[in-house]
């Protein structure tokens, strides 16, 4: 054949070919296959005329044809509420962007903003959302267009109900991809049954201090995959709950100031190959089962992982190969079973940590833990690893680097079944510390100590550990010991055996056991060991031995008998005038000879009370007074040498406490108060880790220290109920919550929390030995004093009076009789410490009020009493 002829033919086949494909793809896009283009169906795209009638039109058409594509061309449309159908790709071509309304009238069915929550829910939710989907098949959302949620024109308002960008109920097969969701006024999405679930390339911007703004909520979903998503959010970034599973996240970038990944109730999940800025990566881990966290890179300013109580029990958790920078705690799990660490880095920020939880890894109640090359840097406040009541642990090639000296870099307690190998130590340091009666089966091999200590409490049983026979050497103590001294006694002793392990070391005083310390010996190791005893009082002889070294006696030198008060405690700082306070004094007698002695309670220089004991030598006794006070004012009670306790009195309830906080002035780490009272405000600087040099603070706001957001915490501040807190608040820079629109004035409480930053009740109002002072009650009723400063500008007067009632007042006016807990708590004591601000991230915003005073009342002031101290307060310009 003629090859010119061949080659014709060749491209006439491909011509027809060509013309093939091309023919059905032009009649799609002529609209003529299930193509709705909503300017069809009137749609202007000019951002003023409500648009939301011609989508709605151009959904119901495609449905009505059997399925295909409704098609939003490049434009701005305006539009409320949408509803989409079965077999739709509703698809926003690349400059299409969907503004959702402000008008929220339109979010609900009947057009009226409901007074209670209509989903059941404590969140702020409203009715319907911007795209709602429920019992659909088949569905799209598709294009490279744009939604936003207009979420500004809500976020820093009085609106208590926002609608999602979109929620989808009860759908199967469902693609979401590619589009760019900006603003959301509330979480973002919410997924709640649908399964066979594809969500990728999606970016999803939110303010990083907007409230609420998670990114996806998935309840009750199966057969979810997530991939190539990037979120920005004011809150948590993926929430699972209610018994979501078969769950795949990967290859996205999350930021966000709090959770990354939450799973309250989920199983079969995997979160892969993800960047990650965040307070949490794992937050409050409750029912999670079977799930893979593993090539990570984080970095923060929380914690790695978290746990919550009473939302069910973890197990079959494996996080592998993340390198974590920047957080304050390494990570925190209770209650679990099967956890694995493998190949884990965390390189804590300094000066980040808190009081509250270890800045290591903290590990409680969990049967089968495994870390295998897991490693924390800069701890500074250990230990770096610590296991409480687990079973089956086994720690390969553990380190923990920066801990203070005194801080072991694992603390074992009542641990059963534990396997320590291939871990590295300082010279000097301290590597491993054995605690618990019930600690049992403790295996120590192969690690690369290096000189570093490895210790076990005295009540650990010997079966627990591994035991070497040893060789006693010679006892050294004192050649004089005075009554009153601490005795040190030493001894040296040998490893008589090659292989590491521990030895009882027992001092015998007069053949009765002084002090008992197990000791570590490696094979063939010799140590001198020192033993430190109380002081001795009485001018007596005592012989010391150990083991089979030779025994040492020592005669005490007496001394003269002379009493000193070890503790001072006082029933209550604040008392009404006749009104009586309880002393209770602990006096020892530090010398040989027992002692008849008056023991005076101290009012200033007056003695006021005298009680007669007799005090053997060495001997603490308890001296209790009941002491009646008439005389106002503060009052300085003391005993012999003990640094005295003030007292204050006050005429009726109409006088208060007055807590006079110089904001200006630091020393020593705390605020000085000027009310007489010498209370301190200490600050707790987190993230900053120095003494703060300025501080400011405003009301819901925590406390700034030299641009850090942190907290301060009032020590000696003894409250009781029943008790009355007010406050005047002036108008200033009015902004919403970060949490539910729940504000608070201050805790009284014991620290908590799960992030290590402080209490912890942004969301659950009050829980063990205190209570919140706040403007919104559990069950969510709440006065809005932000819409009463908007709409006022002017002060208000907050008053919230903690009886058996618990009433809030403002401005002299009950508005709420249930406030705080369920109950008022039948307290058996007080609670001495008062925490101001709320300790959480710098990056979230809060609503802001200027505090212009702060009075607590140590009693339950009536309603009579509240509007006569608002009338009072008016009347001396107060607040103004």
């Amino acid at each position: 054949m003629n090859p010119f002829k061949f080659k014709s033919v060749i491209i006439l086949l491909v011509s027809i070919a060509v013309i093939g494909i091309l023919l059905p793809v032009q009649a799609a896009q002529s609209g003529e296959q299930n193509i709705f283009n909503i300017k069809d169906f009137g749609a202007k795209g000019n951002r003023s005329t409500n648009d939301a009638p011609a989508i709605q039109k151009a959904i119901d058409a495609c449905s009505k044809a059997g399925g295909g594509m409704v098609y939003i061309p490049p434009g701005d449309f305006l539009t409320g509420p949408l509803f989409l159908k079965s077999n739709i790709d509703f698809h926003l071509e690349a400059g299409a962007t969907l503004w959702a309304t402000s008008d929220k009238s339109v979010y609900f069915e009947d057009g009226k903003v409901p007074t209670k929550n209509p989903r059941g829910s404590s969140e702020p939710h409203t009715g319907y959302q911007l795209i709602n989907g429920q019992n659909l098949k088949n569905l799209s959302i598709t294009g490279r267009g744009t939604i936003n949620g207009q979420g500004s024109t809500y976020w820093w308002g009085i609106e208590k109900y926002r609608p999602y960008i979109m929620s989808l109920h009860n759908c199967e097969n469902v693609l979401f991809e590619g589009i760019t969701t900006l603003e959301s006024p509330t979480h973002t999405f919410s997924f709640e049954s649908v399964n066979h679930l594809v969500i990728r390339n999606i970016t999803l911007l939110n303010d990083p201090k907007s409230p609420n703004t998670d990114g996806f909520h998935f309840s009750r979903c199966r057969d979810v995959l997530v991939s190539q998503v990037t979120m920005d959010t004011g809150d948590d970034c993926i929430c699972v709950h209610n018994g979501t599973r078969d769950l795949t996240v990967s290859n996205c970038t999350f930021r966000t100031p709090w959770g990354a990944v939450y799973i309250s109730n989920g199983s079969h999940i995997s979160i892969t190959n993800c960047v990650i800025e965040c307070r949490m990566v794992l937050k409050d881990v409750g029912r999670a089962e079977y799930v893979v966290v593993s090539d990570i890179v984080a970095y923060g300013e929380g914690i790695l992982f978290s746990h919550v109580q009473g939302q069910g029990r973890t197990k079959e958790l494996k996080m592998s190969n993340i390198i974590a920078t920047g957080f304050a705690q390494a990570g925190w799990l209770e209650n679990a079973e099967n956890i694995m660490l493998d190949n884990i880095r965390i390189i804590r920020k300094s000066g980040a940590g808190s009081d509250i939880l270890f800045n290591g890894f903290d590990f409680k109640n969990i049967n089968g833990l495994t870390l295998r090359h897991v490693e924390v840097e800069n701890v500074e406040s250990g230990p770096g690893l610590r296991c409480e009541n687990i079973s089956n642990l086994e720690i390969d090639g553990f380190q923990a680097k920066g801990l203070a000296e005194s801080d072991p870099a694992i603390l074992l307690s009542n641990v059963e079944n534990s396997y320590i190998h291939a871990c590295r130590a300082l010279p000097g340091t301290q590597f491993l510390e054995i605690k618990g009666k019930e600690t049992q089966d403790i295996r120590i091999a192969s690690n690369d100590l290096r000189g570093a200590k490895i210790s076990a409490d005295k009540d650990v049983a010997s079966t627990a550990l591994q035991g070497v026979s040893v060789k006693y050497r010679a006892l050294h103590l004192p050649e004089t010991i005075h009554a009153g001294d601490t005795v040190t006694v030493q001894t040296s002793i040998t490893n008589q055996s090659d292989r590491d392990g521990f030895c009882l070391l027992s001092l015998q005083v007069d053949s009765k056991e002084a002090a008992a310390e197990w000791i570590w010996l490696e094979g063939g190791e010799e140590s001198n060991i020192n033993l430190m005893l109380p002081p001795f009082y009485r001018a007596e002889s005592h012989t010391f031995s150990v083991g089979d070294a030779i025994p040492v006696t020592r005669k005490i030198i007496g001394i003269p008998a002379k009493l000193v008060c070890k503790s001072l405690d006082v029933s209550t700082e604040i008392i009404p005038a006749g009104g009586a306070v309880q002393l209770i004094a602990e006096v020892q007698n530090i010398g040989s000879e027992a002692i008849k002695a008056q023991v005076n309670l101290m009012d200033g220089e007056q003695s006021v009370l005298e009680d007669p004991a007799v005090v053997d030598p060495g001997e603490v006794i308890k001296v209790t007074y009941a002491y009646t006070i008439d005389k106002l004012g503060v009052h300085d009670l003391s005993v012999l040498d003990a640094d005295p306790v003030k007292v204050k009195v006050y005429d009726g309830a109409m006088n208060s406490l007055v807590l006079d906080l110089d904001m200006e002035t630091i020393e020593n780490d705390c605020v000085k108060d000027k009310s007489g009272l010498d209370h301190n405000l200490f600050l707790k600087c987190n993230p900053a880790g120095q003494i703060p040099q300025s501080v400011s603070w405003k009301f819901g706001q925590a406390l700034e220290f030299d641009g850090h957001t942190s907290y301060g915490e009032i020590d000696k501040m003894l409250l009781c109920y029943p008790m009355t807190v007010s406050v005047w608040l002036k108008p200033d820079s009015l902004t919403a919550s970060s949490v539910g629109g729940r504000q608070m004035i201050l805790f009284a409480s014991e620290p908590r929390g799960n992030d290590g930053f402080g209490p912890e009740d942004e969301t659950h109002l009050a829980r063990d030995a205190g209570d919140v002072l706040a403007f919104t009650t559990r069950n969510g009723n709440h006065f809005d004093v932000r819409q009463q400063l908007d709409l006022n500008d002017a002060p208000v007067f907050v008053t919230v009076v903690y009886d058996k009632t618990s009433r809030l007042y403002i401005n002299g006016r009950v508005v709420d009789e249930v406030t705080g807990q369920d109950k008022v708590p039948d307290y058996s004591d007080y609670i001495d410490k008062l925490y101001v601000g709320r300790p959480t991230s710098a990056k979230l915003r809060f609503y802001h009020g200027i505090i212009d005073e702060l009075r607590i009342y140590h009693e339950a002031l009536s309603e009579e009493e509240v509007q006569q101290l608002y009338e009072r307060y008016l009347k001396l310009g107060i607040g103004n």
